[in-house]
C-alpha cells in the first residue's frame, strides 16, 4: 500500500524538529493542586486533568487529518510533575541535557524560569515519589547497610556499579551532585531501577466501552451509581465524581479541536484540505464523547 503524502511530509517534519521541553502540564497541574489541597486525591487528580485540557495549546498541524497532541511543542516531553521522577531527573541533570552533544533538549527560558522558581519548589516533599520514600522509612525498607561480607559480595554484584557509574555519569559532575545522586539511591530500595524512576504502564484500557458507549455513557453510568446510594461511600462517591469530571473534560478537549478545526476549514483556501478540515471538526464534535456507529463517513479512504 503506498504511503500517503501527508504521512511522508509529516515524518520528515517530526525527524528533523529539536528535542523540546513542554511546561504546560506542570504548570495546570501545579495550578490546580494549589486550589484543592484538602480534597480527596481522586477528585485533585480529575481537577488537575480536567484544568489542563481546557486550558493546554491544541494544534492541528498542516497535513493533519487526525487532531490530537498532549504538548505546545512538535516533539516536547510533558513533565508528570505530580509523580516526581522526573522533577528529580530536571532538578539534577536538566543542565546536562540542555548542553549535552547528542540530541540536546531546549526549554523556553520564561518557562525554565517558572519551572524553577514556581513549579518544582512547590512539589517539594508533595510528590507520590515522596510518599513513597516516607513510606519506606517508615517500613523499614530504606536502605542499610549490611555487616555480612556474603550479602555485601551479593549486593555488589546484584548492583553492578560500574555499568551504573557509566549509565548514570555527568561529565564534570560536582561531589554534590554524586552525594546527592547516591542519597537518591539508597534512599529507594529495594528495586533501584522500579523505584528511582516511578514507572507507568502505558496502557489504555476499556476500548470497548468507549465504542460502545462513548464517554457520555460512561458519565451516565458514574451518574447513576452515585444516585443509587454510591455517595454513602467517601471513596466510590469521590472516584465516581472524578469520573464524571473527567468524561467531561474529554468532551471539551475534542471540542476544543472542533472549533478549532472549522475555523481554520473557513480560512483555507485549498477546498480538498477545507474538505478534510471540515470533516475534522465533525468528527471531533462527535468523538470521543458520543459512541461508534452515528456518525457517517466524511473522508474517502486514501
Amino acid at each position: 500500500m503506498p504511503i500517503h503524502p501527508n504521512t511522508s511530509r509529516l515524518k520528515e517534519l517530526y525527524l528533523n524538529a529539536p528535542y523540546e521541553i513542554c511546561i504546560e502540564r506542570a504548570r495546570y497541574y501545579t495550578q490546580s493542586y494549589k486550589l484543592t489541597k484538602g480534597e480527596h486525591p481522586a477528585l485533585r487528580a480529575a481537577k488537575a486533568f480536567a484544568h489542563t485540557v481546557r486550558n493546554m495549546t491544541v494544534t492541528i498541524l498542516d497535513d493533519e487529518i487526525i487532531a490530537g497532541n498532549r504538548s505546545s511543542k512538535l516533539l516536547g516531553v510533558v513533565i508528570p510533575v505530580e509523580r516526581g521522577d522526573v522533577n528529580l531527573i530536571l532538578d539534577m541533570e536538566l543542565d546536562y541535557l540542555l548542553k549535552r552533544g547528542r540530541q540536546p533538549f531546549f526549554i523556553d527560558e520564561i518557562d525554565r524560569k517558572e519551572l524553577d522558581e514556581e513549579i518544582l519548589p512547590w512539589w517539594r516533599n508533595k510528590t507520590v515519589r515522596d510518599h513513597k520514600k516516607a513510606l519506606y522509612k517508615k517500613q523499614g525498607l530504606d536502605f542499610s547497610f549490611s555487616k555480612n561480607p556474603f550479602v555485601i559480595g551479593q549486593i555488589r554484584k546484584s548492583m553492578d556499579w560500574g555499568r551504573l557509574r557509566k549509565a548514570t555519569s555527568v561529565p564534570n559532575a560536582t561531589p554534590g551532585y554524586k552525594l546527592r545522586g547516591l542519597k537518591e539511591l539508597l534512599h529507594n530500595n529495594p528495586a533501584l531501577v522500579m523505584n528511582v524512576f516511578d514507572v507507568q504502564g502505558h496502557l489504555v484500557l476499556g476500548h470497548k466501552n468507549i465504542l460502545e458507549s462513548g464517554f457520555c455513557g460512561i458519565r451516565q453510568n458514574a451518574l447513576d451509581a452515585l444516585n443509587n446510594g454510591a455517595r454513602t461511600d467517601k471513596d466510590k462517591a469521590a472516584f465516581l465524581e472524578s469520573v464524571v469530571i473527567c468524561c467531561e473534560a474529554v468532551r471539551d478537549f475534542a471540542g476544543r479541536f472542533a472549533v478549532l478545526a472549522a475555523g481554520k476549514a473557513k480560512k483555507e483556501k485549498n477546498p480538498q484540505r477545507a474538505k478534510e478540515l471540515e470533516a475534522m471538526a465533525s468528527y471531533c464534535a462527535h468523538v470521543p464523547y458520543h459512541p461508534q456507529g452515528a456518525l457517517p463517513r466524511l473522508l474517502p479512504p486514501s
